[in-house]
């Protein structure tokens, strides 16, 4: 149970990790060229973008309102000016969340990037990935582990039973 909980729990570590990174990566690339769109043209690059990146894409002004994202008319959203990752990104340059998806319904991972608008800062653009790649890998080392734990204890069983037989 031990190292069924330290395993999982690493595991999903690990991964959420490896998905940040990716999508920093993707993020970083896109940057640049968002930069440069004229916000009248921003939803058509977001979709386009969220093609080429496998992910969610979201612009969102220096005051958090959602200028584009890829899969949901902007004028529905609400401000995401409060949201952790956005808030990071305006402090720090980059920020990153784990969280449930109001708008989707399930779990996302998130990575913010500050960018520069046509010589205005505080514009964000943001990542999004479901966590489905993380939740099946997870699922896998949960097998693997249930499967050496029972092999575990049928061995323990047979000495066990081994040594009361010589007793």
């Amino acid at each position: 149970v031990v190292v069924n909980f330290y395993l999982t729990r690493f595991t999903t570590a690990r991964e959420i990790q490896h998905v940040e990174q990716r999508m920093e990566a993707e993020a970083r690339i896109l940057q640049s060229e968002a930069g440069a769109i004229p916000v009248p043209q921003f939803e058509d690059w977001a979709r386009e973008a969220s093609r080429r990146a496998g992910a969610r894409v979201t612009i969102v002004d220096p005051q958090g309102v959602v200028l584009a994202d890829s899969l949901h008319d902007p004028q529905t959203l609400e401000n995401h000016g409060g949201r952790p990752e956005i808030q990071a990104a305006h402090r720090e340059g980059v920020g990153r969340s784990v969280r449930y998806s109001t708008t989707i319904n399930r779990d996302y991972c998130y990575v913010a990037l500050r960018m520069n608008h046509h010589g205005e800062d505080g514009y964000i653009l943001r990542l999004a990935t479901p966590l489905d790649e993380v939740d099946s890998s997870l699922a896998a080392v949960r097998a693997r582990i249930w499967w050496a734990e029972m092999w575990a204890a049928l061995v323990a069983l047979v000495i066990t039973g081994l040594f009361s037989r010589s007793y």
